[in-house]
């Protein structure tokens, strides 16, 4: 399995594009206070090459840099179609760029005044509708520098993955590096078996051998098992999970765990401190400090700190969850035999240990009939995605 490694987010050396909004000739400091100085914010960036600044081969690592899909609108008119443009690599991995965003850098794929060798997209959220317009680029223009394509940690799909893969062997096409697999069939080498910490359980939960949880209603008296109730996690609707082997130890490297669930309930990953106690550190599913995949048998909705973005397809009842700590990578797959397709993929520098949980939907005073079983992977996935 190829792994990309950690982009820097040093301050940038502006070569060859200088930033057009505001005048500003330095990188914004990065969103959300993350601590180092040099990325642009997640609004439109718009630039334009700089002639007198570039030497004679250039290249810019723009990765991490909250860029959306509007910042390639700006890439595309003002960097790759100008003709005193001499850039040759560009990295914008690690950013929201979408397939839309993906279009519009393809629109400059084709102009003739494009000289790009190396692009790296890796995990940009590109699909295989992305993939198409990337590849229907170089068809279009068969003469086009392009040498070295990084799709990493995105989901192209088995068609365009075809499609660009039979580029690379056309003789007439200069692209001959493609990366575009996320998870191999290895997957089972870092599988993680987790069981449910009670110690962190809401009081309306019931456990059975520790890898299942399920609402009560305890107007029926139903008893929660033996262990004792943290009075402190009453007012959480929440669990938390934990590997036997390693207790109160949260989770980095590479991981990934499968679960089936009934009802209404979310899967979040959090820092160790969230909904913990009686702070103000927030719920498991709303708190700067965690992320979530919220499932209902309508939709999902993923979110972080105040930010929720609606999945609108069919839910599946099992999920697949894969973390790659290293690259910043957390995402979510629908789970059926000998296939996981993709839901969400969240983009994040973690700082701490991850400590994965569920919480639980409640309409007013009740508890809908919800429930969650870990479960160990189906065989025969097929583990390219």
């Amino acid at each position: 399995m190829r792994l990309v490694l950690k982009a820097s987010i040093c301050p940038l050396e502006i070569r060859n594009i200088t930033f057009i909004r505001h005048q500003c000739f330095l990188l914004h400091q990065r969103k959300h206070n993350r601590g180092r100085p040099g990325s642009p914010s997640n609004s439109d960036v718009s630039m334009k090459s700089d002639q007198s600044h570039q030497p004679e081969h250039c290249n810019n690592k723009l990765s991490w840099c909250e860029l959306s899909e509007e910042s390639c609108k700006g890439l595309n008119l003002s960097v790759l179609c100008s003709a005193s443009s001499n850039l040759t690599k560009l990295d914008l991995s690690h950013n929201d760029l979408l397939d839309s965003g993906v279009e519009q850098l393809a629109e400059g794929l084709k102009s003739v005044h494009c000289k790009l060798k190396s692009l790296n997209l890796a995990g940009c959220q590109v699909t295989e509708k992305g993939c198409g317009y990337i590849a229907s680029a170089l068809e279009f223009r068969k003469a086009a520098d392009l040498k070295m394509l990084d799709l990493s940690y995105n989901h192209p799909g088995d068609i365009e993955s075809k499609r660009l893969q039979d580029i690379t062997e056309d003789p007439q096409m200069k692209l001959k590096t493609l990366w575009y697999v996320t998870i191999t069939t290895c997957v089972d080498s870092y599988e993680v078996y987790l069981t449910f910490d009670e110690k962190t359980a809401h009081r309306k939960f019931a456990f059975e051998n520790g890898r299942k949880v399920k609402t009560i209603d305890l107007s029926k008296k139903a008893a929660r098992g033996t262990a004792s109730v943290n009075k402190d996690m009453v007012r959480w609707t929440q669990v938390f999970c934990e590997r036997p082997e390693m207790p109160n130890q949260g989770l980095t490297g590479l991981c990934y765990w499968e679960m089936e669930w009934t009802g209404q309930v979310a899967i979040a990953l959090a820092y160790e401190k969230v909904g913990r106690d009686m702070s103000h550190f927030g719920s498991l599913i709303c708190s700067k400090i965690s992320w979530s995949l919220s499932c209902s048998h309508k939709n999902y909705t993923a979110r972080h700190g105040n930010t929720s973005v609606t999945i609108e397809t069919e839910p599946c009842p099992r999920i697949g969850v894969f973390l790659d700590y290293d690259n910043g990578l957390l995402s979510f797959y629908s789970v059926t035999p000998g296939q996981l397709s993709h839901i969400y993929t969240f983009n994040e520098k973690f700082t701490r240990p991850l400590f994965p949980g569920f919480s639980f939907k409640k309409v007013k005073t009740k508890y809908l009939n919800s429930s969650v079983s870990l479960s160990v992977s189906l065989t025969g996935h097929s583990k390219k995605m």
